[in-house]
């Protein structure tokens, strides 16, 4: 259906949106995806010049780069995915905690730090922080302060599988 009604109309935004996330789920075409969210996040882009205070086009522009970022994480494209979120940034404000993953990937260990040091101090998101900061230790090779945060989140979560594997891996390493 988006693919008719982009023949019909070439610049419907849900249609742009619609088809990039068949693109990247349905038919697992992540290049194919990836552009047509550029040619979208390009006309949002001109909307938002045109007229800053559009509402829709502005919810639209978000929405299109986190379905971006996750294109981009699936092509392991981590410095791409760090420019969309400096993006997302830009309309919503700071977001330190989604540039912390990609700066793991990308072996940039200190920014990835200042991310999680971010992170912490909003007061949100708690459990991720100390979920990337175990990780950073870990990457770190600091085994004594891995093996800690790890066994504080499995006891913060004694029912979470994911926490409780990370702690069991910590006390492997």
């Amino acid at each position: 259906q988006s693919e008719t009604i982009l023949r019909e109309n070439p610049q419907s935004v849900p249609a742009m949106f619609v088809r990039a996330s068949a693109l990247a789920n349905g038919e697992a075409n992540p290049p194919a995806a990836l552009h047509q969210l550029q040619i979208l996040r390009q006309y949002l882009e001109e909307c938002g010049r045109e007229n800053p205070a559009n509402a829709i086009a502005r919810e639209w522009y978000v929405r299109s780069l986190f379905q971006e970022m996750d294109v981009l994480q699936r092509l392991g494209r981590d410095a791409e995915v760090v420019r969309c979120v400096e993006l997302v940034e830009q309309v919503i404000g700071p977001q330190p905690r989604m540039k912390v993953w990609p700066m793991f990937r990308l072996n940039r260990l200190d920014e990835a730090e200042a991310m999680i040091v971010a992170t912490e101090k909003t007061g949100k998101w708690n459990r991720s922080a100390l979920n990337s900061r175990g990780t950073l230790e870990l990457q770190r090779f600091h085994r004594t302060p891995t093996y800690d945060i790890y066994k504080k989140m499995a006891d913060l979560e004694p029912n979470g599988e994911i926490y409780q594997s990370n702690f069991g891996e910590a006390a492997l390493v």
